[in-house]
C-alpha cells in the first residue's frame, strides 16, 4: 500500500503588492507637463496683455483724431447748435441782433443825400440861396439855413418844397426868420427850415 500525505493546512500564496500608478518617473513627467502649461498660460497673458495695450493705443490715436475732425465741424456751425441753454442763447442772438439793426440804421442813408440835393435844385428859387444844408437821421431829418430877399422869395421857395416829390413825406416848418437888413429897397431875411420824415 502506498503512502499518502494529506495536508490539512490551506496554503496561502502571498499577495502582490499591486502595479504602482503613479510612479516617480510619472510623477516628474505631470510636473514637467505642468509647468509648461503654466509658461504657456504666462506667455499667452502677457502677448493678450500686449495686444490690448496696442488697441488702447490705437483707439486713443483714433479718439484724438475724431475730436479734431468733430472741432472742425463744430466751429462751421454757430455755437447754438451745442448750447445746452438754447433760451440764453436765443435771446443773446436777438439782443445782439437788435443792436447791430440800430447800428445800422443809424449809419446807413435810408434816403439818398443825392436825390435830396437834386430836388433842393429844382425847388430854389430866385433870391433865395441856401448857407447850411444838414441832412440827419438817414435823410429822414434835414435841416435847412440861409438867406432870402424878401418875404415873397421864401415863401415861393417853401410851396416848392412842400409841392415836391421828394419832400412830399416831409413836415416842412420854418423857424428863426429874422430880418437882418435891407439891400437895395429889399428885406434881407436869414431863415432856418426843418423838414421831417412822418
Amino acid at each position: 500500500m502506498l503512502r499518502q500525505e494529506i495536508n490539512l493546512y490551506r496554503s496561502f500564496s502571498p499577495t502582490s503588492s499591486g502595479e504602482v500608478i503613479l510612479t516617480w518617473r510619472r510623477f516628474v513627467l505631470s510636473q514637467v507637463f505642468l509647468i509648461v502649461m503654466l509658461f504657456l498660460l504666462y506667455f499667452s497673458s502677457l502677448w493678450q496683455l500686449h495686444s490690448l495695450k496696442k488697441t488702447v493705443v490705437e483707439k486713443k490715436n483714433q479718439l484724438t483724431a475724431l475730436q479734431s475732425k468733430f472741432e472742425k465741424i463744430k466751429n462751421t456751425y454757430p455755437q447754438l447748435f451745442f448750447s445746452q441753454d438754447i433760451t440764453n442763447v436765443m435771446s443773446k442772438l436777438q439782443e445782439d441782433l437788435a443792436a447791430k439793426q440800430k447800428i445800422l440804421e443809424s449809419v446807413t442813408n435810408q434816403s439818398p443825400f443825392s436825390q435830396n440835393l437834386l430836388a433842393l435844385s429844382r425847388t430854389i428859387a430866385a433870391n433865395v440861396w441856401l448857407t447850411d444844408i444838414l441832412l440827419a437821421e438817414g435823410g429822414y431829418a434835414i435841416t435847412l439855413k440861409g438867406k432870402s430877399i424878401g418875404m415873397g422869395n421864401l415863401q415861393i421857395f417853401l410851396d416848392n418844397l412842400s409841392h415836391d416829390k421828394t419832400f412830399s413825406g416831409f413836415n416842412i416848418s420854418a423857424n428863426n426868420i429874422e430880418n437882418t437888413g435891407k439891400s437895395a429897397d429889399n428885406t434881407m431875411l436869414t431863415f432856418e427850415i426843418e423838414m421831417n420824415k412822418k
